[in-house]
């Protein structure tokens, strides 16, 4: 599921809410602090504030959301599933609150019974997204669901400078699809037709020099997924079927790499082509893809080994100006990542690169500068890395490894993996991408072929939905009224059945169902501040005392999940899952107690499996202790150094894929 999270506060405040609008009107900024630490303050009371503040601009969202996560008056909401069975517990059959009944039981799933729709169910019907859901419904007319109409929009936007017949027969499908009047198979079939038509303006787009090359370095970069694939599958498991496609594969590759050899040769036979042909002939003369080959290495990740050696972080703790320089070099080796999914975007980085390599060097030369000047300090591996990439021409090429049995100090992995088969074509597929733009004679359609390179992709998942769960109807809406099972709506009309109820059950009732709303509008404010999608544990869960999951989507096509939680005897535990390069996953496990550490080790090799059983690779798995604030000391508090994925203020709307 897409959930769309448009970051306008005046939808997320309940029009609906009239004691929240009324308050709101009458909260006193100035007063929020001291509220915050007044115990006798309600959640409700600070929540309402800080709404307020949030829509007069008054303070920051990053000011607002430390706020939220770190007051007092948030920690014990509790969970919000224990709460609904409670509040079910005190409506009387013969009330009139009785037919809120089967709604607020229809939300309480159970955990066992979770499968991937029921859980995407749970969370659209969360509440969370009510007031977003009644802005999509009233602004918005088409049979289309919004997230389908908005990557029509997108591919309208491509299309829209291109003169050709194919970019014609790609409009008039998209105007097909906007119409209104079309059934749920007929949008199916135009979609159908809109992916071939597609992709036909996309290889229409292409150079006529370029062509074949760009369809075989498809291929290799689709082979090359698909072996991380299976590399990580052997790894957690054994199987003769998975040999098998392994073999299979790695013949496959010596084809195609002959094939792209040819191409090569016979558009471009002139030197600049010789440093593909190198790379091209090493690969094909080698007998396994899949073997690891420590005697070549990316400078990339010689440049990763060289900051995360011994030598080097020891030299940090010592001197601050190698500190600094190797803040520098993280910062240069995340704008190498910057490039690299530029060359896979076909954009041409000529001048960006140029500079880089120039920057890289720089620091390197005061690197080995300044670790010279270090007395007692044994920096000859460190030398030998830095020697070895000050002469590096390219970024995209192999080179000698000076260090093959270099050990990093990552002592909180307790599983990694680094597929063989991509390390060994990766630089050859970097360095064909690059040249393909370069020699790309229009390079306004050669962006375009690479965006709707991407739309097609996105087609291609919805189709794919719809063939798996034909009922859900990704295509058209398939709720009539899709705030009626809404928990935040019933929660509402519930408040107002109660405000005038006056006997002590009613009033106790009222209490609960306003806690409830309170969680809600919490976890809506926290999306709002934060750029994200805040949400409760949305299902019963016997250990569960009270959780909540927040999710984020970056532009580099980066998505991040944050799961907090409080278990009965295991204590709080908090994962972070961060899923890139469209299934490659690493998550990072932190816990109070033991048992539960102990557990996840036992453990290991069953989540990696799951895992893999849904095509997903898990790359780094990490196990640290999680220590409560009035728990560290004065040197922890200062030498922590998390970086949150989620601050990144220059985010707009946000897109999570659940």
């Amino acid at each position: 599921m897409v959930v769309s999270q448009n970051p306008t506060l005046n939808i997320l405040i309940a029009k609906e809410n009239k004691a929240l609008e009324t308050v709101l009107k009458e909260a006193d900024t100035k007063t929020l602090q001291n509220m915050v630490q007044n115990k006798s303050s309600s959640p409700a009371d600070v929540l309402k504030n800080l709404f307020e503040q949030a829509k007069s601009g008054a303070k920051s969202n990053t000011n607002i959301e430390s706020m939220l996560k770190n007051s007092s008056a948030f920690k014990d909401l509790g969970s919000f599933s224990s709460s609904t069975s409670t509040l079910l517990d005190q409506i009387d059959e013969d009330s009139n609150l009785s037919k809120f009944k089967p709604l607020l039981q229809n939300f309480l799933k159970n955990m066992n019974s979770l499968d991937e729709n029921t859980l995407k169910e749970q969370i659209n019907k969360s509440g969370v997204f009510l007031e977003s859901k009644i802005a999509q419904n009233s602004s918005n007319n088409s049979s289309l669901p919004n997230k389908v109409e908005q990557l029509l929009n997108q591919i309208q936007n491509i299309t829209k400078d291109l003169n050709t017949t194919q970019a014609k027969v790609v409009n008039d499908l998209i105007t097909k699809l906007t119409q209104n009047t079309n059934s749920n198979s007929d949008q199916l079939t135009n979609m159908k037709t809109l992916l071939t038509s597609l992709q036909d303006l996309s290889n229409s787009l292409s150079s006529k020099t370029t062509q074949n090359l760009s369809n075989l370095t498809n291929q290799l970069s689709s082979m090359i997924d698909k072996a991380s694939l299976i590399e990580s599958k052997l790894q957690n498991t054994n199987s003769n079927q998975l040999l098998d496609n392994k073999n299979t594969i790695n013949n496959q590759a010596k084809e195609l790499l002959s094939q792209i050899k040819n191409e090569v040769l016979g558009n471009n036979p002139s030197n600049q082509t010789k440093n593909l042909l190198s790379q091209i002939d090493t690969l094909i003369k080698t007998n396994d893809l899949f073997a690891k080959n420590d005697k070549l290495i990316e400078p990339k990740v010689l440049l990763n080994q060289l900051m995360n050696s011994s030598d080097i972080k020891n030299a940090s703790n010592l001197n601050s100006n190698i500190s600094s320089l190797v803040l520098n070099l993280k910062n240069i080796t995340n704008d190498i990542n910057n490039l690299e999914q530029k060359v896979l975007n076909s954009q041409s980085i000529v001048n960006d690169k140029a500079s880089l390599i120039d920057n890289l060097k720089q620091n390197l030369s005061q690197l080995k500068l300044e670790l010279s000047n270090m007395s007692g300090l044994d920096s000859k591996a460190a030398n030998q890395m830095i020697s070895k990439l000050e002469n590096i021409t390219t970024l995209f090429s192999k080179i000698d490894n000076p260090i093959s049995n270099l050990q990093s100090n990552i002592a909180s992995n307790i599983s990694t993996f680094t597929s063989n088969f991509s390390s060994n074509l990766n630089t050859l597929l970097m360095s064909m991408k690059e040249d393909i733009t370069n020699l790309a004679t229009n390079q306004n359609n050669n962006n375009a072929q690479n965006n709707l390179l991407k739309a097609i992709d996105k087609i291609e998942v919805i189709l794919k939905e719809n063939i798996i769960n034909p009922n859900t109807q990704m295509i058209s809406k398939n709720e009539t009224n899709p705030l009626s099972s809404d928990m935040k709506s019933i929660l509402l009309q519930m408040s107002d059945e109660l405000a005038s109820k006056t006997d002590a059950k009613s009033q106790e009732m009222f209490k609960q169902v306003d806690k409830m709303i309170t969680q809600i509008d919490y976890h809506q404010l926290l999306s709002h501040t934060g750029n994200s999608n805040s949400v409760y544990v949305p299902f019963l869960w016997d250990m569960l005392e009270d959780g909540s999951i927040n999710m984020k989507k970056t532009d580099e096509e980066k998505f991040y999940c944050q799961i907090n939680l409080t278990l009965k005897d295991f204590g709080k535990v908090d994962l972070m899952l961060a899923m890139y390069d469209k299934n490659k996953i690493d998550i990072t496990i932190s816990a109070q107690r033991d048992h539960f550490k102990t557990a996840v080790k036992e453990n290991l090799q069953n989540l990696k499996i799951a895992l893999n059983e849904v095509d997903l690779i898990p790359v780094n798995i990490k196990l640290l202790d999680l220590k409560e604030e009035n728990e560290k000391s004065q040197t922890d508090i200062k030498t922590e150094a998390f970086v949150n994925p989620y601050n990144n203020q220059n985010l707009t709307s946000v897109d999570i894929r659940v």
